[in-house]
Formats: structure tokens, sequence, C-alpha cells
């Protein structure tokens, strides 16, 4: 089988270009940004990007190390963590940026890469080799195998192939045990896995969890419902067990975490540990790292702030201790409304995006009241922003009132504040666009031309025709970022230089150079 990777024209049926690097047949092509860059997978268990203006390889993404049957590029979901390349990418790589690669590989395993870092975001194993891969969105996925099965598969939680021992309902999804003694939390619409235990072990669960466990069993009993039951059941005033304190506390502490949305999604993701201990931030500036879960060790705040009014045990009990059901909120806590704090979360966007303006989906579960205005149910929207073109760090996009609904609680606005992705080639300052070149100390002194691929996609001439000193900076009007209040008007590109001096210079060049830059003394 043939190792090149020819294209060919449409119009006249010549071979345009010839890429060559690969040791064995290649088995499958896909285009990334229109056509500037190719890839290109081999039975020699590599994949490759190539730059179709200069018929080179830009750089092996990926060695296997067994044949790769097939491949697919598509942009990833917001959440994925694609990873950091190692070295700056090439300047003629292009549309590289936020998109992951997907390998289906001949011993029965579907990778996935991320294009620009090289660096690995997922491996799933499945029934035999996978001969072929594609996109249906950011996050889902669709592989066959050569036994004929075909995988729908989340790029956001993919598992291992181990077989699935047993299945237990849990709230809007199901805890799974497979036979590699992996065991872990699986919601049914895929938003997130929370492992349990790791492979090689006995499933367990215990501790801590257990009372997370009994304040949301399943999606019957909801987080509210739940906690008004149990919290009447262990209250120190009805439970003289020696350990219903204990209880008690537990029980407001989950109830803490599970109905705050942000507290919930980091014990979802990250378990109790990353709760406590703080987990990374993305791009973090000063601090990498967030702030641990400390809960404020006072049950009966939380069943007063729960149920309202200054004595809120007194409408639940009687004089004998038995308890009285009352509508939630207790009649001193209906009318007492007040709104939720703000929730803020960071909403990561491309300067491509922020240069043309994009549409962005973002999926929350919140609590909504049921008719009956006393129980609740998880359900699942779809928040839409229109990004426009030439928004900035900081522009923030609120939802009002789109929060958890609960008794006596108006819901809190959820605002979302623009974060920008960093970027291979440029670097956002204002409305302006700073991008670096290289150029050796003789185009410095003798001028040159400069090749800059724009974030439109258009590649720029620009002729350097000054002398460039380390503080020189040339401007191009008009080829910065749009602005907001006129998306038609650009700021400017400015250019910056990074002069690379010679190691050595023969004695004759240092003749020519001193005779030519150092004036003669008289």
């Amino acid at each position: 089988m043939d190792a090149q990777l020819k294209i060919w024209s449409a119009e006249d049926a010549s071979c345009v270009v010839t890429f060559k690097g690969h040791k064995g047949g290649i088995l499958d092509t896909a285009i990334v940004d229109r056509g500037r860059n190719v890839l290109s997978c081999s039975r020699d268990g590599t994949a490759r990007l190539w730059d179709c203006g200069k018929s080179a390889c830009l750089g092996v993404i990926a060695d296997c190390g067994c044949p790769v049957n097939g491949i697919a590029a598509g942009a990833a979901d917001d959440s994925l963590n694609l990873g950091t390349p190692e070295h700056p990418p090439s300047e003629r790589e292009i549309g590289t940026e936020g998109k992951i690669l997907l390998l289906a590989r001949e011993d029965k395993k579907l990778q996935g890469v991320g294009l620009q870092s090289r660096q690995p975001v997922f491996l799933f194993v499945g029934s035999d080799a996978f001969n072929c891969c594609t996109f249906l969105s950011s996050t889902c996925i669709l592989a066959g195998t050569q036994d004929g099965n075909i995988y729908q598969l989340d790029v956001r939680n993919t598992r291992s192939g181990a077989p699935v021992l047993s299945l237990l309902p849990y709230r809007d999804g199901f805890i799974a045990s497979q036979g590699d003694g992996t065991c872990f939390i699986l919601q049914q619409d895929l938003d997130y896995v929370l492992d349990l235990t790791e492979a090689d072990c006995d499933p367990v669960y215990k501790g801590w969890d257990e009372m997370i466990l009994k304040v949301l069993p399943d999606p019957s009993r909801p987080t509210i419902r739940s906690y008004r039951r149990l919290a009447l059941l262990y209250h120190p005033l009805k439970c003289k067990e020696q350990w219903g304190p204990s209880r008690f506390r537990q029980l407001a502490e989950a109830y803490d975490v599970l109905s705050d949305p942000m507290k919930k999604g980091i014990y979802d993701k990250f378990g109790e540990e990353g709760l406590k201990g703080g987990i990374p931030l993305e791009l973090a500036s000063d601090n990498p790292w967030s702030v641990g879960y400390v809960f404020h060790n006072n049950p009966e705040r939380t069943f007063k702030e729960f149920f309202g009014g200054d004595n809120p045990f007194a409408e639940f009990f009687a004089e004998d201790g038995s308890e009285v059901l009352l509508p939630f909120g207790g009649p001193r806590g209906r009318g007492a409304l007040r709104q939720d704090p703000p929730i803020v979360r960071d909403l990561y966007v491309s300067l491509e995006d922020l240069f043309h303006g994009c549409t962005k989906k973002i999926k929350i579960s919140r609590r909504v009241m049921n008719e009956d205005g006393q129980t609740s149910t998880i359900r699942d929207k779809i928040l839409t922003i229109d990004v426009q073109p030439g928004w900035k760090r900081g522009t923030r996009i609120t939802f009002e009132k789109e929060g958890d609904q609960g008794p006596n609680v108006i819901p809190a606005d959820i605002i979302f504040v623009v974060q920008e992705k960093l970027h291979s080639r440029f670097k956002r300052v204002d409305n302006n666009l700073i991008y670096v070149a290289s150029i050796p100390l003789g185009k410095a002194l003798t001028g040159c031309t400069l090749d800059v691929w724009t974030l439109d996609g258009r590649l720029l001439n620009i002729p350097i025709n000054d002398i460039v000193d380390p503080k020189y900076c040339k401007v191009v009007p008009g080829e910065g970022m749009p602005l907001p209040q006129d998306p038609e008007q650009k700021g400017d590109l400015l250019i910056y230089f990074n002069i690379c001096f010679p190691k050595s210079l023969s004695p004759e060049l240092k003749t020519l150079l001193k005779n030519a830059l150092v004036p003669e003394e008289h």
C-alpha cells in the first residue's frame, strides 16, 4: 500500500501536493480549517499533520504503536481539558486550537488527543478493532468496530470496556459496578461520572457519602423533601440516640452541599476530597486552586434557614414532642421571600469566536418546584448565549431567576462572565491584537516581508522596510478585534519582534560588518 498522501485538483485532475513521511500505507485522512492543513493516519501507527502550502509535515500528533484505521477532527466542548502544548505551535499550523482528534485503532481502542497540544484526552476500550469514527457534536461521537458494533460515546465521560455486573438506580442516573472492581455513578444524560472505587478494588460506598445517598437515594425523593423529613426525624429533640447529633450534623452538611449548584457540581465531579481540598481553576493567575469547602458546623442554622422564622422548632413539635406536619416554610416562614445570591460562572471563548461572534448553548440542571408547591424536581434547561463580535473579557451575561427554586426563595440569577482562551498566535489588549514575529538579525537590518494569518483566515503580506530594533513595533491599522459598539470598525494589529542573533560569525563576515556598521574614528 502506498505510503504517500496526494492532493488532486478537481479542475484538471492534476496532482497538486504530495506528502511523504509515513512508513506504512495511509488508511484515512481528515481536513483541518478548510484545507490549509490536513491530517492522515497510517499502518505505521502514527497520525500526522501536514501543511498544504509548503508540502511539509508539521508534526506527529500521536504514535499509537499499532495501525490507526480511521481519524476524525472536530471542535471540543469547552468543558474538556485538551492539555497545553509542550512547544509553541508553528505559524503554519492553522485551525487546530480547541479541537480534538479521534483515532480509531487496531488494538480495540478509541483514543482522543488534543489536536494542538498533542496530549491524550481519553482512551476507550471496545469489543474489537475500531475501523472508523466521526463527530455528531462537540461532545457526542460515533465509532464502529470490526465485529459490527457501533458505539455512541460522550467524550466528556468515556468508560473502560469491563463487563458491567450490576446497576442501581440513583438520582437521575445509576450506580454501576464493573467486573474489574470499578464502581462509579453515571448520570443518564452523561453530565458527569463520579468514581467510587478504582479497578482491582471491592466496590465500597461509606462514610460521609452514606448521608448523601440517604438525602438523594432516587429521583422520587428530591433534596428539599428528603431534608425536611430527615431533619425532623434526626433532630435532637426527636432522636434520642447517642449518634443522633452527629447524624443531624451530617444531614445539614449534605443538604448544604447538595442544595448549592456550585458545591454540588464540584462534589459530583471531584468527590469529597476535591470539595473540601479545593480543585484547580482553569487559567487562574493569582491562585491556581479554589478554596476548599468548610461546613459552618451549625446544623441548627441550616434547619432554621430552611424552615424560616426565629424559632422554627415551635411550629414543628407539639408539647409531647410529636411532629406537626405543616406546609413548607412554616407559619412564620411564609411570605418571607429572599433571593439567593447570584451564581457566577466563567464562559471561556476563543479569539476566533470573539472575532466572528457565535452561539453558545449551555445546559444547566436546576431544582424546579412541582405543582403542589412543596416538592421539587431536578430538571435540565438549555441557556443560549449569542456571543457578539468584539466582546471583551469580563463581559457579563445575566439570566434572571434561573437558579434553583425553593420555598421562601426567589431563584438566583445565573451570570456568565466571558473569559478569553489562550491563543497560539495572538494576544489581545483592549481592541488590538499583539503578534510577536521572530526574524534573523539580517532581516531586522535590511527589511523583509512577514506572512501573518488573521483570525478570519486571510494571509497578510506585511512589508517591513524600517530597521527593526528591540523596541520597534509595526502597526497594521484595522486588523485587530471588532469594536463592540461598531463591529465594522476594528482595532489594530501590533507586531513586535524577537530578533535572532547569529551564534557565530566568520572573520570575513566580522570584517564586512565592521566596515559597514562601525564608523571610522578620525
